[in-house]
């Protein structure tokens, strides 16, 4: 009675169509933000104290997994720290991403396709890549206030599982992020 009451068992609906839309309507939408805590890296400019060494160091990754308009001056993930010219190469896509969404000025591009071919080019070429630019993407999706570009970030998500896919590791925090958001390229995704 339930269901019936909340229009979740409509006739004609597709059941599994109405049950998915449902959970990513009443649920908050999923974040990176457990996630950073085991997998990311603190950036330069904020230091750790010797004293509340823990308290620090999660306060440090606070604000890594949501939208920011800075570029990344390390990669977000830990297992690129040490790994110098893949690291550079992380900073570089970081810095591509936010022209491609409107999120830093760009100057004029000779071809269409410059900017996805800075973004694109090291995941297919090497692998650990690949989960770096799926947090840089869910990152740059979370809590963005700009309608431009959180519009730009899902085609350059929608291009990305195209592309490659995550690390097993990181593919239910994918799955998770794509479920529970209602833009309509979250499912398109997904699949």
């Amino acid at each position: 009675a339930l269901f019936k009451e909340e229009g979740i068992f409509e006739k004609g609906a597709n059941r599994s169509q109405s049950s998915n839309a449902s959970i990513a309507s009443t649920r908050k939408p999923h974040t990176l933000q457990m996630y950073a805590q085991d997998h990311f890296s603190a950036t330069p400019r904020q230091s750790i104290s010797r004293r509340n060494s823990m308290t620090a160091a999660r306060r440090a990754i606070t604000d890594l997994w949501r939208h920011s308009r800075d570029p990344l001056k390390l990669p977000l993930l830990r297992k690129l720290m040490g790994k110098d010219e893949l690291a550079a190469e992380a900073c570089y896509i970081s810095v591509a991403i936010l022209k491609y969404m409107g999120d830093l000025p760009v100057r004029k591009q000779k071809y269409s396709n410059e900017l996805t071919d800075q973004i694109f080019d090291g995941p297919l070429k090497h692998e650990i890549l690949r989960d770096e630019v799926y947090c840089q993407l869910m990152k740059q999706l979370t809590d963005n206030r700009n309608s431009i570009s959180e519009e730009r970030g899902w085609e350059l998500m929608w291009l990305a599982t195209g592309l490659f896919a995550c690390s097993p590791g990181l593919l239910k925090e994918l799955s998770m992020f794509l479920r529970t958001r209602r833009h309509p390229v979250a499912a398109d995704s997904l699949q």
